[in-house]
């Protein structure tokens, strides 16, 4: 799935690029584990846990959760991923997400696009 491009930036002090989300909703802000519960999903209270908790076994599970429910196995999501990565490589540079973008950020983002 190619990375899309509203061709707007948002830039971060660290030096970390990102589209701009306005407009978008902010996933990050959702009560994931009311919303888990009502659309029977496991992965959404997980990620809940994870914002209030910091419980890094909470995103371990979700990773996990997510690779078994859609791909055959961890490193079949792996490499999916690893894609992702590329793509994001020539659009923002290399370990851009290393540089330092807030967590919110990438939990609105992943939340979105795995509610699509």
């Amino acid at each position: 799935m190619p990375i899309k491009d509203s061709g707007e930036r948002r830039r971060f002090s660290t030096g970390a690029v990102r589209d701009i989300a306005d407009g978008k909703g902010r996933c990050d802000l959702l009560p994931l584990d009311v919303v888990g519960a009502i659309t029977n999903d496991p992965i959404l209270p997980l990620i809940n846990d994870y914002i209030r908790t910091g419980d890094e076994d909470s995103l371990r599970k979700v990773v996990m959760a997510f690779s078994e429910s859609d791909f055959d196995n961890l490193e079949t999501a792996m490499l999916e991923i690893s894609k992702h990565y590329e793509d994001g490589a020539k659009k923002y540079d290399e370990r851009n997400w290393e540089k330092g973008i807030q967590l919110h950020c990438y939990i609105d983002s992943g939340v979105r696009h795995y509610l699509k």
